[in-house]
């Protein structure tokens, strides 16, 4: 996506020019390092799968280090992992895969989102689940929110229902409406499909640690619904991109898992600037952020325990 959504001159143009440089071996080294922590926590899990306890510690591992692989994901379906289009391809369906949702799918899902963010009738996150729209004001519902749930249903919904559509059937309707792109939608959600049943299949048949394979995907999608809700959450559904989204200060080791996706504000503006050049980004504009929160965790428990965030926004955005 080489659009700005950011108007206003905040950044010098041969500064931004700069920045926008795709390089590829910071983005093989990352992917490499995570893919192999991927597969060395599946084996594991597998090695142990005899002892419940050691495999239940084995599989929560695994779900911290599976929900991480949507990073690379996202910044291959942007292009902007590596320099060539054949490389983010082959690094999209590599994290795709474990992902569970098709290339093609996630990036016309992802860039109407870039484009409509915090439109509640256009950003198919908003459109898609309730719970991106604004925060939840009990107890239930905030464990609701953050065990992830709801997501991992949504993700499974989706696939499933593109993969037994027929190639020449109806449009899917928005964000899935291009005609030309059905027939891909189809294939490469039946590709990853089998995966998933593959696996449920296993875990039935009762191969070894395949059950436990399948129960990281609880850990995993708690990550995700944490790191996923901070980003725009309880945010103004008009004004600038930076008011409608919000950056994350976390810890080197998260931000590293998550190839710096917690300079999220920074990413929404310019979201041709790759990964790897978003702390530089962020210390151009860091005095005109309009939203940041101190540590995910941290976030969460001011949603659960407060009627207002760290970073003055309300609970519920205005306009609800």
């Amino acid at each position: 996506m080489e659009q700005s959504f950011e108007t206003r001159p905040l950044v010098d143009r041969e500064i931004l020019r700069a920045l926008q440089k795709r390089e590829d071996v910071p983005s093989l080294i990352r992917l490499g390092m995570q893919l192999g922590a991927f597969v060395l926590a599946m084996v594991l899990v597998v090695y142990v799968s005899s002892s419940p306890v050691t495999a239940f510690a084995a599989a929560l591992l695994l779900g911290a280090i599976w929900t991480t692989l949507f990073a690379p994901f996202h910044e291959c379906a942007h292009l902007t992992a590596f320099r060539t289009r054949h490389l983010n391809t082959i690094g999209a369906w590599l994290t795709g895969i474990p992902f569970g949702m098709s290339p093609t799918v996630y990036r016309e899902f992802h860039f109407a989102h870039h484009r409509y963010t915090q439109d509640p009738a256009k950003d198919p996150e908003l459109l898609g689940s309730a719970t991106f729209d604004g925060w939840p004001n009990a107890p239930l519902a905030w464990a609701y929110m953050v065990a992830g749930l709801w997501l991992l249903r949504l993700k499974v919904r989706l696939l499933f229902r593109i993969a037994f559509s027929s190639p020449k059937g109806p449009e899917f309707g928005a964000p899935f409406d291009d005609p030309s792109l059905r027939s891909t939608f189809v294939w490469e959600s039946r590709a990853i499909a089998s995966v998933w049943t593959a696996t449920a299949l296993l875990a039935l048949a009762g191969a070894p640690g395949a059950a436990w394979i399948i129960f990281a995907l609880v850990p995993c999608h708690m990550l995700q619904a944490i790191w996923l809700t901070a980003e725009h959450t309880g945010l103004p559904h008009d004004g600038t991109i930076l008011n409608r989204t919000r950056t994350t200060y976390t810890s080197a080791l998260v931000s590293w898992w998550l190839w710096n996706m917690n300079y999220h504000a920074e990413h929404h503006a310019w979201p041709a600037v790759p990964w790897h050049a978003l702390p530089t980004l962020h210390r151009q504009i860091a005095s005109h952020l309009e939203h940041e929160s101190w540590g995910y965790w941290r976030l969460q428990l001011d949603v659960l325990h407060h009627n207002q965030l760290p970073d003055g926004a309300p609970l519920i955005a205005s306009g609800k």
